[in-house]
């Protein structure tokens, strides 16, 4: 088996691996794209969802996962609250689907899909 190259700091730090996710919302009458969250996203929600109701945690990740196709955010801080108003069954399979993009392997898939 051949070894592989070490990478060196600027190919780490330059490699794109965020993975995205296009979600069908019927409900609102289009698609969401999701990206995986870097480390500082997986604390800052963490920190977040210690602190929220259920419904707000849903926000808050849905927030935070939530992208344009330039890759910017949708949603800020202040469009929280308004999000986490919004029907709940949509937030809920938008989460199953920020966990599968989140938790690695057989435990992401199985915590997203319930089981």
């Amino acid at each position: 088996m051949a070894k592989k190259a070490l990478l060196s700091a600027a190919e780490i730090l330059a490699a794109e691996d965020l993975k995205t996710e296009d979600v069908d919302v019927p409900e609102w009458g289009g698609a969401i794209r999701l990206r995986e969250w870097s480390g500082v996203d997986m604390l800052a929600y963490e920190t977040e969802a210690e602190q929220a109701d259920g419904s707000r945690a849903l926000a808050v990740a849905i927030s935070m996962s939530a992208i344009d196709e330039a890759g910017s955010r949708l949603f800020t801080a202040d469009d929280v609250e308004a999000l986490a108003k919004k029907n709940g069954k949509v937030l809920i399979r938008l989460m199953a689907k920020i966990r599968a993009l989140n938790l690695a392997g057989e435990d992401g898939a199985k915590e997203a899909s319930g089981n």
